[in-house]
């Protein structure tokens, strides 16, 4: 919208793909705007003014936004978005990962939508329907830092405020998109569960591996050489899973043991700061891990390693029993100095 040199206002609509709204101003200086399934009154410029009032928008309904931005994306968004129609608002409140098994799509369809639509996350839908009309929505299982928290200036103060910021990330990356909860299903309904990393990623496999083992059967963490992997490929069957630890620079041995375990159809979990590397192109399920200027931080990435073991675990069955019988031989051969009372 221009106003002209001799004062007359020109019409000149303007359609916004991501609120869904066409705003614009009339012949008479009438202004306004039209959304869908909505009426919006208009604010009529009064005589003799030299500019119509200033008028009153109200937000696009959440549901309006979404499918703006489906229209956009293609067909998995749109699906997507029938899903999340079915039963709106009530289907806010189903976890990532439901919405995204029930649509069928892949994890990062629902964040692509979410953003497009001109939202940072699912929580922030829920906020925008929410205030359309009461609709549930789950606290944050990770709280961030305190604002009125003091400053630190000193090294370790700045370092540690980077870890629980890229840990905080992490965190919020994994849980929005539903992939942990899909990565957690995968690992639990395989027949043998392979755990690999190489290089500086060895110690992670081995810490999930560890708490992994302690609740499930069939846990095997391949040996980073040349026989491990050649061993592991040889067992590889198509209803097996392998959690693998990789992050830039990737190992080749990551990105070749990934490639062969997808060409057997087997599906992959990777835990990695490169959503778009060679190994997350081969991945059925990508666990990002948010990095820093000194690359991927190693506290969210054993951060994430723990969240997926602890979900893993929770859904495993006779996980108790299991705990119960290896303290028992803890306690039999005398593996520690004092026994837990």
């Amino acid at each position: 919208m221009r106003v002209c040199a001799n004062g007359n206002l020109r019409k000149r609509n303007r359609y916004d793909i991501f609120t869904g709204v066409e705003s614009g101003l009339d012949l008479e200086g009438e202004i306004g705007i039209v959304a869908p399934d909505r009426t919006i009154a208009t604010a009529p410029a009064g005589p003799g003014t030299a500019a119509p009032a200033v008028p009153v928008y109200e937000p696009s309904p959440a549901l309006t936004l979404l499918r703006g931005a489906a229209a956009l994306l293609g067909d998995p968004a749109d699906r997507l978005v029938d899903e999340i129609a079915r039963d709106y608002p009530r289907s806010l409140a189903r976890r990532p990962a439901q919405l995204v098994r029930a649509a069928k799509v892949a994890p990062d369809t629902l964040a692509e939508l979410v953003r497009a639509a001109g939202f940072v996350d699912l929580d922030a839908v829920r906020a925008h329907a929410g205030r359309e009309r009461s609709v549930p929505r789950p606290r944050r299982a990770v709280a961030g830092p305190r604002r009125d928290a003091p400053a630190d200036r000193t090294d370790l103060g700045l370092a540690m405020r980077r870890e629980q910021a890229a840990v905080a990330a992490s965190f919020d990356a994994v849980r929005s998109s539903g992939s942990l909860e899909l990565a957690a299903g995968a690992i639990l309904g395989s027949r043998r569960r392979w755990v690999f990393g190489d290089l500086r990623s060895r110690g992670f496999a081995q810490l999930f591996a560890g708490e992994v083992m302690a609740a499930l059967g069939q846990v095997v963490l391949v040996d980073p050489t040349a026989a491990g992997v050649l061993a592991a490929v040889g067992d590889a069957q198509r209803r097996d899973s392998l959690t693998v630890f990789t992050f830039r620079r990737h190992s080749r041995l990551s990105v070749r043991l990934v490639a062969q375990f997808a060409a057997r159809g087997t599906p992959v979990v990777a835990v990695t700061d490169d959503e778009h590397g060679a190994v997350a192109d081969d991945a059925t399920h990508v666990l990002r891990v948010a990095d820093h200027d000194g690359g991927h931080s190693p506290t969210a990435a054993v951060a994430v390693a723990h969240a997926l073991a602890t979900l893993v675990a929770a859904g495993a069955k006779g996980a108790a029993r299991r705990a119960e019988q290896e303290r028992a031989v803890a306690a039999d051969l005398r593996w520690y100095e004092e026994d837990p009372a």
